[in-house]
């Protein structure tokens, strides 16, 4: 429905800013960045997620962020920072 559609597009959204946040060096992890499937109504599940094997490591999964692009990680602060942005916008239900 209605709000579904929109709650896809907020994914979308969310994908796209991971896709810009991610430090560039070959490109991989950068592209590597998928939403997973429409949203369904009361589904819980993965919104995003990116199969770059060392994805972890440029974010600090294990330890200090590996990237010299992102120091402080990329999902920590640089997409958070920016979620309460996607996540208070005004919307119309479509």
């Amino acid at each position: 429905g209605a709000f579904e559609r929109t709650i896809t597009e907020v994914i979308q959204e969310i994908n796209t800013m991971a896709k810009e946040k991610t430090p560039y060096l070959t490109g991989h992890a950068q592209k590597s960045w998928k939403a997973v499937s429409k949203y369904k109504l009361g589904a819980i599940t993965q919104v995003i997620k990116n199969d770059a094997k060392y994805i972890g490591l440029l974010d600090g999964v294990l330890g200090k962020p590996t990237s010299d692009n992102a120091p402080d990680g990329i999902i920590n602060p640089k997409l958070n920072n920016n979620m309460k942005t996607i996540l208070t916008k005004k919307r119309k239900i479509k």
